[in-house]
């Protein structure tokens, strides 16, 4: 309002209250929809000189209250979009609006929509208030959102390297985890090693981010790029993508992210490199030892007293050559912690490393350990011809390539007792023992056992023996010798001769004959031509008939001795022969036969 001359205030009347005020204007908060009558007096600033004014009136009428805005956010899921907000005060409802299509009024603070997948649909929200005297309608609220392709989603937390393709250039990993999903991914080695897919920030220059999906496993199909295949999820098998187009890998701090279109479908999948679980597979420990070693026991054991390997001494290991032994646990057992010693096998008396305890199964174990020693087992007993030395020294048996212990020809001279010693040493503490038994009576297996404190008795005679550690077996052959009878000496007395053919008597009564043929002197051979006979031997001029005699056989010889040469030699006769079932040595020495 305007200024009035002479005014020095204004009085206001709103209904019963009353304001004075000394500016031109006044303002007031009143209630939407509600009509106001408002009066106005001019009073004088010098009451002497004027009056105060006549009243002035005016009518005002407040509207409806605009709601306020709600402010609205959209979770896309798939092909539906749901709406959410705050509640708005004074509003009872709420439209929405899709695209051109008419409003839906809802009651609540959310709204879910189901449209087409992979579109965008714009929303307007506005607040409304039954009483649309006392509110009006807020003004929209508009956002967009755009619907996404059916995906299946699935973590793995296992990854094993498969191998690499030297040829095409990619390594091949196998991807699984505990609900049996499963995929299998390629990929350049540009852009992995055996261990893992690289972070991408490593990938430059030889790829983008995300890297390029391929369409097959190849060189042309994965170099700077990978390739997925064998992708099921949930009991469902997708295969390998459709297309190329939104398929993607990414790495970032260890973690690969693949996004793999199936028809109209997007599978995501994520492996986090920094926590994954190991496949399980064999572990094998290998030991260096004593290349000596025939073999080599392994035993194994849990905390919990299970028995990995078998009872005592546990499993023969593979032999590898040159002293070095293995043994490969089973899948089941990697990562378990596991104790084992190595032994040389014998169920009683073996030697063997210490325990070795607390060792977990997450790598292959190798190890040196020469405190085991190469068993040997000896007879000991009172054959020994010291007599000072009896039960002394051991005769040692040698190991033949089966595991037995022989020994041949080995002689009693008189009845005796022995045992079957280890390492040459009686204490079993100290690596040594015994095997006793009952008496030898025929040729046979004897079981033996450790330790009995009961000597082998034995009748005297020549044995062939063969000793199973493992079994406590004993073989027992008793060898017959042949005696040989002593030799009669015989000595001979020239008799007569054709220059080829010589008679020569003997002093146990017969006649020794001997034939030459193709003889030169100093040399002669016991041949069909070149032979002796014994035993009233006559001559014929003819040198083709003897009669009477016996010709010699098998283990008969002649020896002739020359002395001195030519025609002046003479020569040293010697003859081994059978003569009437008697071994005789007929000699005749300084014999001419010129």
């Amino acid at each position: 309002m305007g200024a009035v001359e002479g005014a020095g205030s204004y009085v206001i009347t709103n209904g019963t209250e009353t304001t004075s005020v000394d500016e031109c204007e006044y303002t007031f908060t009143g209630e939407f929809a509600t009509e106001y009558t408002l009066s106005v007096v001019a009073v004088p600033a010098d009451e002497a000189k004027n009056y105060p004014s006549e009243v002035a009136e005016v009518t005002i009428a407040i509207g409806a209250e605009l709601l306020a805005t709600p402010v609205v956010t959209a979770e896309v899921n798939e092909n539906t979009i749901k709406l959410t907000w705050e509640a708005i005060t004074g509003a009872d409802k709420y439209g929405i609006t899709v695209g051109t299509e008419m409003p839906v009024f809802v009651d609540v603070c959310e709204y879910t929509f189901t449209g087409d997948y992979n579109t965008e649909y714009t929303f307007n929200v506005v607040a409304v208030a039954d009483d649309e005297e006392r509110y009006k309608p807020s003004n929209p609220a508009t956002v967009t959102a755009k619907t996404e392709m059916p995906g299946v989603v699935t973590s793995f937390n296992k990854m094993e390297y498969k191998g690499y393709n030297a040829d095409a250039y990619f390594f091949t990993f196998y991807l699984t985890n505990d609900n049996g999903d499963t995929a299998t991914l390629y990929i350049c080695d540009r852009f992995a090693t055996q261990a893992g897919v690289k972070n991408a920030s490593e990938w430059a220059p030889y790829g983008s981010n995300p890297l390029g999906y391929k369409n097959y496993p190849s060189h042309a199909g994965t170099q700077n790029g990978f390739h997925i295949d064998n992708i099921n999820i949930g009991g469902v098998n997708y295969g390998k993508p459709t297309a190329a187009e939104g398929t993607g890998l990414t790495c970032e701090d260890g973690v690969i992210t693949i996004t793999a279109v199936l028809g109209d479908f997007v599978a995501t999948m994520t492996i986090d490199q920094n926590n994954l679980v190991k496949p399980k597979q064999p572990r094998t420990v290998t030991v260096q030892v004593n290349a000596a070693m025939p073999e080599m026991y392994f035993y194994s054991w849990t905390d919990n007293k299970v028995e990995i390997a078998g009872s005592w001494p546990g499993t023969l290991m593979t032999n590898n050559g040159n002293g070095v032994f293995s043994y490969t646990y089973t899948e089941e057992w990697d990562g378990q912690t596991v104790n084992f010693v190595f032994n040389n096998g014998n169920v009683n008396g073996s030697n063997q490393t210490k325990d070795i305890t607390g060792v977990v199964l997450d790598s292959d174990k190798s190890y040196e350990r020469y405190d085991i020693w190469v068993p040997t087992y000896g007879l000991v007993g009172t054959f020994n011809e010291d007599p000072t030395d009896r039960w002394g020294a051991d005769v040692l048996l040698e190991r033949d390539n089966e595991g037995w212990y022989r020994i041949e020809n080995f002689e009693f001279a008189a009845d005796g007792e022995f045992l079957i010693r280890l390492n040459g040493i009686w204490q079993e503490e100290n690596g040594g023992g015994k095997y006793g038994g009952g008496p030898i009576q025929e040729d046979g297996n004897y079981q033996l056992e450790w330790l009995k404190d009961q000597n082998i008795a034995i009748a005297a005679g020549t044995y062939n023996f063969a000793f199973n550690p493992k079994t406590a077996i004993l073989k027992v052959e008793k060898v017959e010798q042949t005696v040989v009878p002593a030799e009669k000496q015989v000595n001979l007395t020239f008799f007569t001769d054709n220059g080829t053919s010589y008679i020569f008597k003997g002093d146990d009564g017969h006649n020794y004959l001997i034939a030459f043929r193709n003889y030169t002197p100093g040399t002669f051979s016991l041949t069909d031509n070149n032979k002796f006979m014994v035993n009233q031997c006559t001559w014929t001029a003819n040198n083709t008939t003897y009669f009477g005699g016996t010709q010699f056989a098998e283990g008969d010889t002649l020896e002739l001795i020359m002395n001195g040469s030519g025609y002046t030699a003479t020569y040293t006769i010697i003859i081994r022969a059978t003569v009437n079932g008697e071994r005789v040595v007929a000699t005749c020495a300084n014999t001419n036969f010129q």
